[in-house]
C-alpha cells in the first residue's frame, strides 16, 4: 500500500507541475485573447461555445463510465475484459459523436436565431463559431476512451505534455490572430478546431502501446447493458450539470448582455485554473479508488475517499484565497482590459467553488459501488432547482453575481440529500465524513478568513512585484498554518515523506 501511496503522490506531483504551467499559459492567453477580441466578441465566442457546452454531459455520459469500468476490471486482474470494455466503448462513442451534432444542431441554431441577445451584426459569426465548437467537441467524444486508458494506466507524464502541448498550441493561436488579416473570432474559431484534431490523434496513436487497446471486432451485449446502464443513470447528473452551468450563463446574458457573459468567463477562467491544480489529486487517486471497490473493504475505501476530498478542500482554499483577497490587483496585472463586473463575478464563483468539492466524496462513492439510480434522480432533481431561483432573483433585481451564490446554496441543500442516501445504500458513516473532512474544512475555512481579512487589511499592493510577493505571502503563511493546525499526523508525513523522495532521490 506504501508503494501505491507513493505512485500517487508522484502523479499528483506531476499532474501539479503540468498544471502551474497549462494554468500560466491559460491566464495569459485570455489576457491576449480578451485584447484580440474585444470585450464584445470574447463575450460572444464564451456565449455560442457554452450553447454547446451544454450538451457536454453527453461526453461525460461514458467518459465516467469507461473510466470506471476499466479501473475495475484491472482490479480484477481481468485482462481480456478491459480489451472487451475498450472495443465496444469506441463503437459506443462514434455513435454518440453523430447524435451530439443532430441534437445540437437542432437546438443551438434555434436558440442563436431567436433568444440569444446579440450585438448587431454578430448573428453570422456566432453562427460560424457555434459549427466549429461542434466540431471541436465531436473530435473530443470520439477520443474519451483513449484518454480514459491512458489515465488508467497512469501514465501521466503524456498525459501532462500533451496538456501543455495544448495549452501552448491555443497561445500561439492567439497571436496568430494579431497577424492574419481575417475576422478574429472566426479565425480563433477555425484554429481551435485544427488543434482539437491533432492533440486527440497524438493520443490515439499513443494509446496503441497498450494491449487493452488491440482493436477486435466485439459487440458484447453485456457489455454494452454494462456501459449504458451505468452511463445511463450518469447521464441525469452530467446532464444537470451543464444545464446548470451554461443555463445560468444564459440566464445572465438575458439580463446582462455580452458583457455579463465576458465577465463571468473571466471568472471561470480563474475557476478553471485553481480547478486544474486541484482535481490533479482525483485524477492520481481514481484508478486505485476504484480498484478498491473491487477488492477492499467499503472502510479503507471510504477512508481513501476522505482524504481524497480533503487534498481537494484544501488546494482549491490554498490557491483561491490570493485570488479572493486581491482580486481588483490581479485582474489589472493579468488583462489589458478588465471587463465590468469581472470582481464579484469572481469572487462568487471561488464560494461556488469551493463548495463543490465536497461533491468528490458523494460522486466516487456512488460511481465505484455502480449504485447510480437514486443518486442520480435525486442529485439531477435538487440541483436543477438552481435555475428558476436564478432567474426569479435576477428579475428581482438582485445583483448578478447572486446567481453563483444561489447555486452554491442548492448545492449545499443536495449534500444533505445525497448523504443521508449515501449512509443508506453505501454504509457511509456521517459521523466519521464529518470528523473526517468537515471539521477541518471548517476550521481551515476560519484560519482564511482572518489570515485574508488581516492581508486585505493591512496590505495593499499598486506595483505589479508587489502584487506578486504578497500572493505568494498569503499562500505561503496559509499553507503552514494548515500544517501546524489543522493536517492530521497522516498528512504530515505523506508530506514529509514527498519532500525527502524529492530532495534524496536515489
Amino acid at each position: 500500500m506504501a508503494s501505491r501511496s507513493s505512485v500517487i503522490a508522484k502523479n499528483t506531483l506531476l499532474l501539479y507541475a503540468r498544471s502551474v504551467v497549462v494554468m500560466l499559459i491559460a491566464l495569459y492567453s485570455s489576457r491576449v485573447l480578451l485584447s484580440a477580441l474585444g470585450v464584445d466578441d470574447y463575450g460572444l465566442y464564451n456565449l455560442v461555445g457554452g450553447v454547446v457546452s451544454i450538451f457536454s454531459s453527453l461526453k461525460g455520459i461514458f467518459a465516467a463510465s469507461v473510466q470506471r469500468f476499466l479501473n475495475y476490471e484491472k482490479g480484477n486482474g481481468n485482462n481480456e475484459r478491459v480489451n472487451e470494455i475498450f472495443n465496444t466503448s469506441v463503437l459506443i462513442h462514434i455513435a454518440i459523436a453523430f447524435f451530439f451534432i443532430i441534437v445540437v444542431e437542432l437546438f443551438g441554431l434555434w436558440y442563436i436565431n431567436n433568444k440569444m441577445v446579440l450585438p448587431e451584426g454578430a448573428l453570422a459569426d456566432a453562427i460560424f463559431v457555434f459549427q466549429c465548437s461542434i466540431i471541436t467537441f465531436g473530435v473530443s467524444i470520439i477520443t474519451v476512451p483513449y484518454d480514459a486508458v491512458i489515465i488508467a494506466n497512469e501514465r501521466m507524464n503524456f498525459y501532462a505534455w500533451i496538456s501543455i502541448c495544448e495549452a501552448v498550441s491555443k497561445l500561439g493561436a492567439i497571436f496568430l490572430l494579431l497577424v492574419l488579416p481575417f475576422n478574429r473570432v472566426r479565425t480563433y474559431a477555425l484554429l481551435i478546431v485544427i488543434i482539437a484534431v491533432a492533440i486527440r490523434y497524438a493520443s490515439i496513436r499513443y494509446t496503441k502501446r497498450f494491449p487493452e487497446c488491440k482493436r477486435k471486432k466485439i459487440w458484447n451485449k453485456d457489455t454494452v447493458k454494462d456501459l449504458t446502464t451505468f452511463a445511463g443513470w450518469n447521464f441525469f447528473g452530467c446532464m444537470a450539470f451543464s444545464l446548470i452551468e451554461e443555463g445560468s450563463n444564459l440566464i445572465i446574458n438575458l439580463f446582462g448582455g455580452v458583457a455579463a457573459n465576458a465577465a463571468r468567463a473571466v471568472a471561470y477562467q480563474v475557476k478553471s485554473a485553481i480547478s486544474q491544480l486541484s482535481t490533479n489529486v482525483v485524477v492520481a487517486s481514481q484508478p486505485l479508488l476504484f480498484q478498491e471497490a473491487a477488492n477492499a473493504e467499503k472502510q479503507i475505501f471510504w477512508n481513501h475517499a476522505f482524504f481524497q476530498t480533503r487534498a481537494v478542500y484544501y488546494f482549491v482554499l490554498i490557491t483561491s484565497l490570493p485570488f479572493f483577497v486581491y482580486t481588483p490587483q490581479l485582474l489589472d496585472l493579468w488583462l489589458v482590459e478588465v471587463p465590468e463586473l469581472s470582481v464579484s463575478f469572481i469572487r462568487a464563483v471561488l464560494i461556488y467553488q469551493l463548495v463543490m468539492t465536497f461533491q468528490k466524496t458523494i460522486d466516487i462513492g456512488f460511481k465505484a459501488y455502480n449504485k447510480m439510480q437514486k443518486y442520480q434522480i435525486l442529485d439531477s432533481l435538487t440541483v436543477l432547482i438552481s435555475l428558476p431561483v436564478i432567474y426569479f432573483v435576477l428579475k428581482k433585481g438582485a445583483p448578478l453575481y447572486t446567481a453563483f451564490l444561489v447555486l452554491s446554496v442548492v448545492r449545499i441543500v443536495d449534500y444533505i440529500v445525497l448523504f443521508v442516501l449515501a449512509r443508506e445504500t453505501l454504509e457511509l458513516s456521517i459521523r466519521a465524513f464529518a470528523k473526517s473532512v468537515l471539521l477541518p474544512s471548517f476550521f481551515s475555512l476560519l484560519i482564511a478568513f482572518v489570515i485574508g481579512f488581516l492581508f486585505y487589511k493591512y496590505c495593499n499592493p499598486y506595483e505589479w512585484y508587489y502584487i506578486v510577493a504578497l500572493c505568494a505571502l498569503v499562500v505561503i503563511v496559509f499553507s503552514a498554518t494548515l500544517y501546524a493546525l489543522i493536517f492530521s499526523k497522516q498528512e504530515k508525513d505523506m508530506i514529509v515523506s514527498l519532500v525527502h523522495s524529492i530532495f534524496h532521490k536515489r
